[in-house]
């Protein structure tokens, strides 16, 4: 017990930052969506699904955040080696990595299904000390899941000279079927609560239907079955220990495997080629940004919403949403800000920044290359999404222009005022890329008011 403290200790401070205290306005922001959520689906006759809702966007939350850190919370830290050499057992040391994710899977949880509960009970009963063990329970099972799909991932490309930027790719992929899965999701919801498109059955009874996982959740810690209740916390706790188990087996020869690359291999030949440094310049900073799976994911997460968003109103219909026609480009430039690389794009150099101001160029061609990377992520999503927008809605001429101008215009603005906070306000003293990407200045002046800034324009501009 003594070892495991201390390194849960070790641990806690290696991942811990006071900075992070700057995202609990968007988990604030996070948890009031999903309780108006909750509140519009109540109104809609809906109540039923509040609770599995919650427990099926946590779980959701719990898998992708979990594939996408297994690398880093597992094995891909710097001090693994350290540690692994410490007289600590195989055992301790994976329990105590396994503890610190169940925090923060807890978290996940708490910030998905607390709001729904909330609605819930204003107007149906449930047991709290029954929902309180399935709250507990609720990112076991989809976390064993996670991380075995994370490391079967990331053990079978270790040896790849690719290896980064498959993963990277790997990652915008499910991060892409999952956003896709909650806009179906949504189009489910839609559907049931107008009742368009004859749509009559029970959103609990779809889901319920696919994962039985879900239906033990339903039947036993919503509705009370004991049986369904013993099945889901067997379930939940032996599929974890058997996991934690052939984890603990298997720890040393996944860090090896992790932290010791072929160093030997056949060598190409290398054929010199003169480039231009502008293009050197650009390519260095397109492959830094393929390598990085949190930089590309966190730019990527607007570029997908705003292709998905106008693909799904087409395929859903805007019969109903004739309104919304007009809001479009604040949609869009919302998209835009989600999208933003420059408020971070000098910071992201880090240690390595002593390169950068050592070569033999002048510095606003290095500003220029991290703005052109923002900008080639920007205009071309601003302008595809406006056109499928432009489709979804029938917009005429001007409604079509306006989709196009206002986001292009958006793209440059945030693009250069972007670079300008970076260059005032980045550091290049942090070793994490997630502490670049969500705190300090940069992206709390930049990337959330760029976020945020489209839509109290237009709530303004209403009032």
């Amino acid at each position: 017990m003594h070892n495991y403290l201390l390194l849960l200790r070790i641990r806690i401070k290696e991942f811990s930052d006071p900075r992070k205290l700057i995202l609990l306005p968007m988990a604030a922001v996070i948890f009031i969506a999903i309780y108006e959520l909750a509140k519009y689906l109540a109104f809609s006759g809906q109540t039923s699904v509040l609770p599995l809702l919650g427990y099926v966007m946590a779980l959701a939350l719990t898998f992708i955040t979990t594939v996408l850190k297994i690398n880093d919370m597992l094995s891909g830290k710097d001090d693994s080696e350290f540690l692994l050499s410490m007289p600590f057992s195989s055992a301790i040391q994976v329990f105590t990595m396994f503890s610190i994710m169940y925090a923060k899977n807890l978290a996940y949880c708490i910030l998905t299904e607390l709001p729904c509960l909330l609605v819930y009970i204003q107007t149906e009963y449930i047991n709290i000390p029954v929902w309180i063990i399935g709250l507990l329970l609720s990112s076991l099972m989809i976390n064993g899941m996670a991380v075995l799909v994370g490391i079967v991932i990331i053990l079978g490309l270790a040896n790849s000279p690719k290896k980064n930027q498959i993963i990277s790719g790997i990652s915008l992929v499910l991060v892409t079927s999952v956003i896709a899965l909650v806009l179906m999701l949504a189009d489910r919801i839609y559907l049931v609560t107008t009742g368009a498109g004859g749509f009559d059955v029970s959103i609990v009874g779809e889901i319920t239907h696919y994962f039985r996982l879900a239906r033990f959740y339903q039947m036993g810690i919503v509705e009370g079955e004991i049986t369904n209740i013993l099945l889901y916390i067997f379930m939940s706790l032996i599929w974890y220990g058997v996991f934690l188990f052939l984890h603990t087996m298997a720890y040393q020869t996944v860090i090896t495997e992790l932290r010791s690359p072929v160093v030997y291999g056949e060598m190409e030949g290398v054929k010199e080629t003169f480039k231009e440094p502008n293009k050197a310049l650009l390519k260095k900073e397109i492959n830094q940004f393929l390598r990085s799976r949190s930089y590309l994911i966190n730019a990527s997460i607007g570029v997908i919403l705003g292709i998905l968003l106008p693909i799904n109103f087409i395929i859903l219909g805007t019969e109903n949403l004739g309104m919304l026609k007009w809001a479009v480009p604040v949609i869009i430039c919302v998209c835009v800000g989600l999208s933003c690389t420059s408020y971070c794009a000098m910071s992201m150099e880090g240690k390595r920044h002593w390169i950068m101001e050592t070569i033999p160029m002048d510095v606003n061609s290095v500003i220029k290359s991290k703005v052109q990377i923002n900008l080639f992520l920007t205009v071309p999503m601003s302008v595809i999404s406006a056109v499928l927008f432009a489709i979804a809605f029938k917009a005429n001429l001007i409604q079509f222009a306006l989709y196009v101008i206002v986001p292009v215009l958006y793209s440059l603005l945030t693009a250069f005022i972007g670079i300008r906070l970076d260059i005032k306000y980045g550091s290049f003293k942090s070793e994490s890329e997630d502490i670049v990407l969500r705190q300090g200045k940069p992206f709390l002046f930049g990337y959330v008011a760029f976020v945020v800034l489209p839509v109290i324009i237009t709530a303004l501009i209403i009032i």
